[in-house]
């Protein structure tokens, strides 16, 4: 399990319309909103898995681990991912709070048409004129689906790990695009303004894993991206993924992978 960064430039929030497609498990500290226009797709989290076809619209809360499988050929959505700065912290972590039953929200006349409208502003240039539309129609979206998803009533609290994710959340940007670099405990705490043993502490309950465990993991999975969609000889992908040599490359992604690199090329490049 990995984090993804989704909103990494000054926007709040970003809105992308195109075929959707397998993803493993991953974490983010943004709202995910799904609505799918055509065919379907699997997601898992929380231990349960749920199936999302045409017309229907799912709720993925911030920092809840989930995967996509099984999205069919023809798969076609809409993603808006929504940062904290986009509702303001506080009104952000009450949002992300809420856990429902079923996170789909099966055929709704009224957020097919307001998904199809953010969809079409989408494809357009981005005027000011359209950001304002967009960002007042994912607001009513939100809305919607706060309002009809039907919530649960035992919910498991996740203040303690959305602050920690909220506190560290410099550090998971910077890794996302330095990762192939020498990253030093001390340089992630120091980019997240924490010394060394309280970053430990904060990252550790944020992530559920140590600094380097973390760093590892994230660069096993860029080199599985690697693996499946390019032609790069192994030396290439070990150096673009950040490990320093073959041996140690080939050790680590055994070890979390199961199987070796080569091995995991043959069985999922898309040439």
């Amino acid at each position: 399990m990995f984090y993804q960064a989704i909103v990494l430039s000054q926007d709040t929030f970003s809105v992308r319309t195109n075929p959707h497609k397998d993803f493993p498990e991953h974490w983010h500290s943004d709202l995910e909103i799904i609505y799918c226009h055509q065919g379907a797709f699997g997601v898992s989290f929380e231990k349960q898995e749920f199936t999302v076809r045409e017309g229907q619209s799912l709720f993925v809360g911030s920092s809840v681990p989930h995967a996509y499988f099984n999205c069919t050929e023809d798969c076609m959505v809409t993603l808006l991912r929504i940062g904290s700065l986009f509702f303001g912290s506080t009104l952000f972590m009450e949002i992300a709070k809420k856990q429902f039953v079923n996170p789909v929200l099966e055929n709704d006349k009224e957020t097919q048409e307001i998904f199809s409208h953010v969809a079409k502003l989408g494809e357009k240039e981005g005027t000011l004129v359209n950001k304002l539309m967009i960002q007042g129609l994912v607001q009513i979206i939100v809305s919607l689906l706060l309002d009809r998803l039907p919530q649960k009533d035992n919910f498991v609290n996740y203040d303690k790990r959305l602050n920690s994710v909220l506190n560290i959340q410099k550090t998971l940007d910077y890794v996302s695009k330095c990762f192939a670099q020498d990253i030093t405990v001390d340089t992630a705490a120091k980019v997240s303004g924490y010394s060394r043993g309280a970053f430990c502490r904060v990252f550790k309950e944020a992530t559920d894993m140590s600094f380097h465990q973390y760093l590892t993991n994230y660069r096993v999975q860029m080199a599985c991206v690697l693996l499946q969609e390019s032609q790069f000889p192994m030396t290439k992908v070990a150096e673009e993924a950040g490990f320093q040599d073959m041996k140690t490359f080939g050790r680590v992604f055994k070890q979390i992978k199961g199987i070796p690199p080569s091995e995991y090329r043959k069985k999922y490049n898309v040439k």
